[in-house]
């Protein structure tokens, strides 16, 4: 039979438009990224900068790590959050309820 008839009858589709690894790259270096700016805005408040300084240089970071996040989330889709949101459960990591 012809391979992309046997993928759908076996219910797994190939993945529709453009390489799947490009998008699930950018996704992953997103993620690193919001990461990264969570940590530049604690950071900040580290450094020597007047007070209005460090409010606007945490709000910047703290946005634009939200953005880098559900931007990721949006690339990576529900199952990468599914399989790693219980391991990344404050209750879990700290000997909490397994």
């Amino acid at each position: 039979m012809n391979g992309t008839q046997d993928l759908k009858e076996e219910g797994t589709e190939p993945p529709a438009g453009g390489r799947p690894g490009r998008a699930r790259f950018f996704g992953i270096a997103l993620m690193a990224f919001a990461v990264l700016m969570w940590v530049a805005a604690a950071a900040v408040l580290l450094l020597p900068l007047s007070g209005t300084q460090k409010v606007w240089a945490t709000s910047a970071f703290l946005v634009a790590g939200e953005v880098a996040f559900w931007a990721s989330a949006v690339l990576l889709g529900r199952e990468v959050f599914r399989r790693y949101r219980g391991s990344l459960d404050p209750r879990r990591l700290f000997g909490g309820r397994r």
